[in-house]
């Protein structure tokens, strides 16, 4: 978090909660048109007050054309949507010419008075039934979802979803 000048120093502003974080150093099974969990950051806490930032980033391929849709969302593949990455164009079904989606930031803010616990869910799907998306992974290229606390929930009023 950056301390802007004449901000107050405060604990909070001092020791950040730490970020969530999840990856993956193998690939993903090819995925159709229904939305599978492609990461998840288990057990999550997102202050009251507070806001979030959400990016990840993995290689995808498809059939030239197809279109990979990423989503995030709480507890799983069908749970509550907390917004939509966008959409990767694929150019060819071989690693050689994956496309490198970086998603994000999606803004997440808290604005009741407790803190909520809960699995939050990168989901791909394809945009075509029949041109199955792969997400891939390695030692070298992980595949990852990071969501990092970036202030308070009223500095992203109206930017992001409110999780509940």
């Amino acid at each position: 978090m950056n301390i802007q000048p004449g901000m107050k120093l405060t604990a909070a502003r001092l020791n950040p909660a730490p970020p969530g974080i999840a990856y993956s150093n193998t690939s993903q099974s090819p995925v159709g048109t229904s939305e599978v969990a492609s990461l998840i950051v288990s057990n999550m806490v997102f202050k009251a007050g507070k806001a979030y930032r959400a990016y990840f980033k993995t290689s995808v391929y498809a059939a030239d054309g197809t279109m990979a849709n990423f989503r995030l969302r709480k507890t799983n593949a069908s749970g509550a949507d907390w917004g939509e990455f966008g959409r990767i164009r694929c150019v060819a079904n071989a690693l050689g010419s994956a496309m490198m989606a970086n998603g994000g930031p999606l803004i997440l803010t808290r604005s009741a008075s407790t803190d909520l616990t809960a699995d939050v869910v990168l989901t791909v799907s394809s945009s075509s039934g029949t041109n199955l998306v792969t997400c891939w992974g390695s030692a070298t290229t992980p595949r990852y979802l990071i969501i990092d606390e970036v202030g308070s929930a009223a500095d992203y009023l109206g930017l992001g979803v409110d999780v509940t």
